[in-house]
């Protein structure tokens, strides 16, 4: 009757947290990890639990914050590695958070293809981080920003047709 081939998995979700926060303290304690290295791979960790939770469900909701912790861990984690902030100021690389951000909406675009709704602030997102991204490090002079700045029409433009496209049909 209690068949262990379809026993539900309990507490997998702090089963693994606690196995992972484990390996980071062992990690810790032998040296081998710093804690500005830690944090962020708390983050990478938790995010690919939800990630993952999130995969399993009809509604792919999870995945949204799952894949915004994974993409801030791994940051923050090759920040600290590559010392960037030693050659980089957050003034230049803030425009990784909208990016981020962007990134989550494609993952739940992916996830079902059928929801416009997810893609347009998407792409919204990820066009303004390589705006700021290539005015910040002077690819892109400021004073293009009054040309650009004529064609905003066109943000419009793009939700109109994601909102006509991802319209259901009686």
């Amino acid at each position: 009757m209690n068949d262990p081939s379809h026993a539900k998995p309990r507490g997998l979700f702090p089963a693994t947290f606690l196995i992972f926060l484990g390996l980071i303290f062992l990690l810790r304690s032998l040296h081998l990890l710093d804690w500005s290295d830690a944090w962020p791979l708390i983050l990478v960790g938790v995010g690919t639990m939800i990630f993952i939770s999130g995969l399993g469900r009809t509604d792919k909701g999870a995945v949204f914050p799952g894949t915004v912790l994974i993409l801030v861990g791994v940051f923050f984690f090759l920040w600290s590695r590559l010392h960037f902030s030693d050659s980089m100021d957050m003034d230049e690389l803030w425009p990784i958070f909208p990016l981020i951000v962007g990134i989550a909406f494609f993952i739940l675009f992916l996830l079902n293809p059928k929801d416009w709704g997810t893609l347009v602030p998407g792409v919204i997102l990820v066009l303004i981080s390589v705006l700021f991204f290539l005015t910040n490090f002077g690819l892109l002079s400021t004073s293009k920003w009054a040309h650009i700045g004529r064609l905003w029409p066109l943000v419009l433009i793009i939700i109109g047709l994601g909102l006509l496209l991802g319209r259901k049909k009686p």
